[in-house]
């Protein structure tokens, strides 16, 4: 890869990274209700997700994807299970003051990175990207190893600098609010991981 290529997909990962969509809402919540540490751990887990499909991308994702299809419904199946299963968490645990992260119990944190792995796993958008867009600036019938390490370095430089910033911007958001209002974002939050839920087993 010459510099040019290793430059303009490292902004075309960054732009994607700064998209709103289900990782996105999910550093959010994550970082609003739980902390930086949950935050950070849940922009990991995205990361990991990303670099399992550019490495699936890059073993020739191509000839396993009519395979993912044909099974996909069960792999939503079982990440909506685990949002909802976040969901009663987030309704059932009200009593826990959300404004100290440092109270929230460790398991609570790694939960945020699991959630956002699984996001990332079920997101259909992430294996089309890495099918249509990587093509366009990797030759993937020519890659060295060199080539293969730079494109994974690229993809969690970028995808974590782009998510890394929802996290710097929830925590300037987080600190005018008052406990309320936490409370608040706790059940909104709720509300929305029941509604990604719902989008897994019902999207086409």
């Amino acid at each position: 890869m010459n510099p040019t290529e290793m430059l303009g997909l490292s902004l075309v990962l960054m732009s994607a990274a700064v998209l709103p969509g289900l990782s996105s809402m999910m550093v959010i919540s994550n970082t609003m209700i739980t902390g930086v540490r949950s935050g950070v751990l849940t922009v990991a887990g995205v990361v990991l997700g990303d670099l399992i499909w550019l490495s699936l991308a890059l073993s020739g994702l191509g000839l396993i994807y009519p395979f993912l299809e044909s099974h996909w419904f069960i792999v939503r199946l079982l990440a909506a299970i685990f949002l909802l299963f976040l969901v009663l968490q987030l309704c059932i645990n009200h009593q826990q003051s959300p404004d100290r992260s440092e109270t929230v119990p460790r398991k609570r944190h790694y939960s945020g990175w699991l959630s956002g792995f699984i996001v990332t796993m079920t997101d259909l958008k992430a294996v089309m990207f890495y099918l249509a867009i990587l093509p366009a600036f990797v030759d993937l019938a020519s890659l060295s190893t060199s080539d293969m390490v730079a494109v994974m370095i690229i993809t969690v430089v970028s995808v974590g600098l782009g998510k890394l910033a929802y996290v710097l911007l929830t925590l300037r958001l987080r600190s005018m609010l008052t406990g309320r209002w936490l409370r608040l974002v706790r059940y909104c939050s709720a509300m929305l991981l029941f509604l990604v839920a719902a989008s897994l087993l019902f999207q086409s």
